[in-house]
């Protein structure tokens, strides 16, 4: 039998194998969750915070750095627990860890995603062009959103074949949302 220590780190790992089985993420989330879940530990900062929960927040937090697309809801209803409870741990754990999200690359998340969607290169480029040019222009409120609005209106002006729907399917998003932020960065781009 091992240190408690150890014995808690294990049931973290079935935790998150048990989330894993419904969100089916990489193998290199489980490693960092599993690290950050160990320096929780260490740093003395896991009491009162439930193991499951914990995990969850970890995991929501490495995907969000990571670029993943797991929203709380969906880890939420993994855990059968609530969003609110989800989010208040995350709150906590990313502050005991001192752990920031840095901002997603919008032109990273253009490459992966158009990869996805069987897009043109000269299209490819072009999009990547214009999210530079929203980067610096101070627009980033919601990468995923605007990287999602400008791979597709860049689509649509070199016609290739793809539907909103289809967008807003792979980049994890509604399409309302879609629609309301292409309004606003259309008067200003395209």
């Amino acid at each position: 039998m091992g240190t408690p220590k150890i014995n808690r780190v294990l049931t973290a790992g079935r935790e998150f194998d048990m989330l894993n089985n419904i969100l089916c993420l990489p193998r290199s989330v489980k490693r960092e969750v599993m690290r950050l879940y160990w320096e929780l530990i260490n740093f003395g900062k896991s009491q009162g915070i439930f193991t499951d929960r914990a995990i969850g927040a970890l995991t929501y937090y490495v995907c969000k750095r990571d670029g993943y697309t797991v929203s709380m809801k969906e880890i939420a209803r993994a855990l059968d627990t609530d969003k609110y409870s989800l989010f208040r741990t995350y709150k906590t754990v990313t502050k005991s860890l001192r752990l920031s999200v840095v901002a997603l690359q919008m032109s990273g998340l253009i490459t992966r995603y158009s990869n996805n969607l069987g897009l043109s290169g000269k299209t490819i480029s072009e999009a990547i062009r214009k999210i530079e040019l929203i980067e610096k222009m101070g627009l980033n409120n919601d990468p995923m959103v605007l990287a999602a609005v400008v791979l597709y209106d860049t689509a649509k002006k070199n016609k290739e074949k793809i539907s909103m729907s289809k967008v807003t399917k792979e980049f994890g998003i509604c399409e309302s949302s879609l629609i309301a932020v292409k309004r606003k960065v259309s008067k200003l781009l395209f």
